[in-house]
């Protein structure tokens, strides 16, 4: 059975490691401190059910996509050495195509199924999206 989740920051953990770099390098933002990060995901992913001839041995969750949006507060200091607080809009969907998707699933006693955590390593080009 497919999904697809839209999420937000109310319900997800994000975290991103090695932004700064990425920023700087790839998309090529000049900015000297960031001071917020909100972000708008969509994950696609499948239940699967592992089944045997006693009955169901595991089941659990995977990604197959995701699709984020960033909008990014971020000081930048100008000719004056003012701090300046700026704001854009940066879709990644580009910069990640080729990054690998890895998928956890934790289960509770209740059996809900849920996206619950989303890292993006920009360092080294995996997407770990934990099920719970």
């Amino acid at each position: 059975m497919k999904f697809t989740t839209t999420t937000n920051n109310d319900n997800i953990d994000f975290d991103y490691i090695g932004i700064e770099k990425f920023l700087k390098e790839i998309v090529k933002l000049d900015f000297t401190e960031i001071e917020d990060v909100s972000q708008f995901a969509r994950i696609e992913w499948e239940f699967y059910l592992e089944t045997r001839d006693w009955g169901i041995k595991n089941f659990g969750a995977y990604a197959t996509g995701i699709g984020i949006d960033l909008i990014l507060e971020y000081y930048k200091t100008d000719v004056e050495n003012a701090f300046n607080l700026l704001s854009t809009e940066i879709e990644i969907n580009k910069y990640i195509q080729d990054f690998t998707i890895e998928s956890e699933t934790e289960f509770n006693k209740d059996l809900n199924l849920s996206v619950g955590e989303i890292e993006i390593n920009f360092n080294t080009r995996t997407i770990t999206i934990l099920f719970n």
